[in-house]
């Protein structure tokens, strides 16, 4: 689902949609409905999943550290 997202520009709706539809990913693949009162932290706790953002912020830094090693290359 992220792929390429280091590339994106990213608005708090659009940074909602995407934690919302990987909650329900992460659910749907641990086999959790949303009737068993149990709360999205609980399931990326089980997932082994850092929240949605950390995640964006470390492929961002990522890419920059890239980009960056690019740039001093002379690329």
């Amino acid at each position: 689902m992220l792929c390429a997202a280091k590339t994106w520009a990213l608005m708090k709706r659009l940074e909602g949609l995407l934690a919302s539809c990987d909650h329900r990913m992460l659910r749907y693949k641990s086999r959790v409905r949303w009737q068993d009162s149990i709360t999205n932290e609980e399931v990326k706790r089980r997932c082994g999943v850092k929240n949605l953002e950390h995640r964006l912020t470390k492929m961002r830094l990522r890419w920059f550290g890239h980009r960056e090693q690019d740039a001093g290359s002379g690329r």
